[in-house]
């Protein structure tokens, strides 16, 4: 299994690259990053393009960490889950898309997903107390969807259309980082500093 984690976007509501944002003393993507290199699964694949180089030194050392350039990005966050899906390795049957501006992520959350991957199930979602939520699962039978996705809708048009597997989280999903507000929101999160949620 693999984690692509998506982090191109330019942050227009945020007014500067978000993913840098400190919270906690650590820059928003160090969480993010870091909870899933905690997880069970064998290689991260972080897609960046706005403001990429600052990006991604701000990336945990981690030989298991390889960095995306998607040269689309403007064009919508399904350039790139494709540039997500093109990188990681041929050996992988299953990938957990997480998506770099969910600092709240948790470590257990990713390798719920993961391990109904490796059991077979080829499309898995969670289901918080106040909806479904990130992240979510694809095994390699669906990626030709995947790649088939145009603009900005992401894979939830895949999603509304195919069997999911869901797995019921019994607490109210993170939040997404959009405007600074929500970092101040974050910031008051229990886990923040924590590194596995397990």
């Amino acid at each position: 299994m693999a984690a692509v984690v998506l982090a191109a976007g330019r942050a227009r509501r945020f007014g500067s690259p978000k993913q840098l944002a400190l919270l906690g003393g650590m820059p928003l993507i160090g969480h993010v990053v870091r909870r899933t290199l905690a997880s069970c699964v064998a290689e991260v694949v972080v897609v960046l393009g706005h403001e990429a180089a600052a990006i991604q030194a701000a990336l945990p050392d981690d030989e298991r960490v390889r960095v995306v350039d998607n040269p689309h990005h403007g064009e919508g966050l399904s350039t790139s889950l494709i540039a997500g899906l093109d990188a990681v390795d041929a050996r992988v049957e299953g990938v957990v898309v997480v998506l770099g501006d969910v600092p709240g992520i948790e470590t257990r959350d990713i390798d719920a997903v993961a391990d109904a991957l490796t059991d077979g199930r080829q499309v898995v979602r969670l289901r918080y107390r106040d909806g479904p939520g990130h992240p979510v699962g694809f095994g390699r039978s669906y990626w030709p969807a995947l790649r088939a996705l145009s603009g900005d809708a992401g894979a939830r048009s895949v999603l509304a259309r195919v069997p999911v597997h869901e797995i019921v989280v019994p607490r109210p999903q993170p939040r997404d980082v959009d405007v600074p507000e929500d970092l101040a929101a974050a910031h008051g999160s229990s886990n923040v500093g924590e590194v596995s949620g397990g």
